[in-house]
């Protein structure tokens, strides 16, 4: 329904090719959201090479309708899986999602819904954790209350450069988005990694860019060393971890090499907060941030 680039993922690249999406359900509400099927969950699993750290993941809602009072409390769930379970899935044995390690109830009506990435971003912060293996992460649907709709956008069908990775809980068992909806796409959730321990001299990019930050904490200063491999316009935006822009720094365009720019942060409030560094194509790294006064 929606033809806008995706931003790619801060880890992963399963968002790299992708057309931002949002699939209709013939009974009401959306396939990435809750609708007349009863659905009670829905769950991106990340595909785990190496270990590494997560502290925290950015959700991108596509779709939100209230008309539930303020009474009724209508929230969902933030849910960071173990997959410590298994499920016969077409005849192929598969680990689904099992142990919660991570919870966060979020209202309806604190979702930012914006068509933007940069303005709709959604973030959740976690303790940070080392992951080894797969992994899941998406939203529970059982506190929506039954008026109302929400919806995460989706990848179009097909997109997805590793298949069968988005999940649903339904009528008590855990299933691919394929199987139950003949949909092979991602869901707009992104880790958010700490890449504090890379150097510029690691050989590692991330979408054409890698950066470092520093001194972290901060007091007045921030300095953010980066490197591009292409021309591109880069845009510096500090979010707090409520997903609120903070401060936001278009620094212009640069050609391909290695630059240093400033972020005054000496009047923004102690805390922490998430530096997402962004190209002119809407792909970007982010780094958490903490400020110290």
């Amino acid at each position: 329904m929606n033809s806008l680039k995706a931003i790619t993922d801060t880890l992963d690249d399963h968002f790299d090719n992708a057309t931002v999406t949002l699939y209709a359900a013939p009974t009401g509400g959306f396939a990435s959201g809750n609708s007349g099927y009863g659905e009670k969950a829905k769950i991106q699993e990340f595909d785990v090479d190496s270990s590494y750290t997560v502290e925290g993941f950015l959700f991108w809602f596509g779709y939100k309708a209230i008309q539930s009072t303020p009474n009724d409390s209508s929230a969902v769930d933030f849910i960071f899986y173990n997959l410590d379970s298994t499920a016969n899935i077409n005849g192929i044995g598969r680990f689904v999602p099992k142990t919660i390690l991570e919870q966060k109830e979020v209202l309806l009506k604190d979702i930012d819904t914006s068509i933007n990435f940069t303005m709709g971003i959604n973030i959740w912060m976690i303790p940070p954790r080392i992951v080894y293996q797969n992994y899941g992460v998406g939203i529970r649907l059982e506190k929506v209350h039954i008026k109302d709709t929400i919806a995460l956008y989706s990848s179009s069908n097909g997109d997805p450069p590793i298949p069968t990775l988005s999940w649903e809980y339904w009528q008590g068992s855990w299933n691919t988005m394929l199987n139950n909806w003949g949909l092979d796409i991602d869901f707009a959730i992104f880790p958010l990694v700490d890449l504090t321990n890379l150097s510029l001299n690691d050989a590692t990019f991330i979408h054409g860019m890698k950066a470092m930050v520093y001194p972290n904490p901060v007091s007045e200063t921030l300095l953010i060393d980066f490197i591009t491999t292409d021309l591109s316009e880069i845009t510096f935006s500090l979010y707090d971890l409520h997903g609120r822009v903070i401060l936001s720094k278009n620094a212009g365009t640069f050609a391909p090499g290695a630059y240093q720019q400033t972020l005054a942060v000496n009047h923004i409030s102690s805390g922490s907060y998430v530096l997402l560094i962004t190209n002119q194509q809407n792909q970007g790294i982010a780094q958490r941030v903490v400020i110290s006064h």
